[in-house]
């Protein structure tokens, strides 16, 4: 019988970006279903609703197989315990986000030891892709579509 490999890939993606999608499809070479998992902060204040974020990953993922997309309000670490998933997805792009991505799995690990932490390293394409450049590119009426999916620019 083989192992049932789930992946959970968490994260506000306020938008989803390709250096999202990017992830979810490299993670998909290892991983049976992932899970994108829009984490509720409330230290964050989205540009989109949480609807709106949840469509553009649904338009974004169209076709791919395994993906699941669900939110949770609460720990990621803590939906991973509840549904008996002991692996997190996490995308590093440079130093900066290595360095945080590594506290954070050093937090998880206390609260959750079971649960481990896959780092995903970012392609030199989506190197620089960011939702807050993306945002901040909308602002100044740029051309998105190296940034997001197609599907999701009229939305945006």
């Amino acid at each position: 019988m083989a192992l049932k490999k789930e992946a959970i890939f968490a994260g506000t993606f306020d938008p989803f970006t390709l250096g999202h999608l990017a992830v979810v499809k490299q993670a998909l070479k290892t991983f049976n279903k992932v899970i994108i998992l829009l984490a509720i902060n409330d230290k964050k204040k989205p540009t989109y609703s949480l609807k709106e974020r949840k469509k553009f990953i649904e338009l974004s993922t169209k076709g791919l197989k395994g993906v699941v997309i669900d939110y949770t309000d609460g720990y990621v670490v803590d939906y991973a315990k509840k549904h008996c998933i002991n692996i997190l997805i996490r995308g590093i792009r440079n130093e900066k986000d290595y360095e945080y991505e590594a506290k954070m799995s050093k937090i998880n690990q206390k609260l959750a030891p079971d649960i481990m932490t896959v780092a995903i390293n970012a392609t030199a394409r989506y190197r620089d892709i960011s939702s807050s450049k993306v945002k901040a590119l909308k602002q100044k009426g740029e051309d998105l579509s190296p940034y997001v999916a197609k599907t999701i620019i009229k939305y945006l």
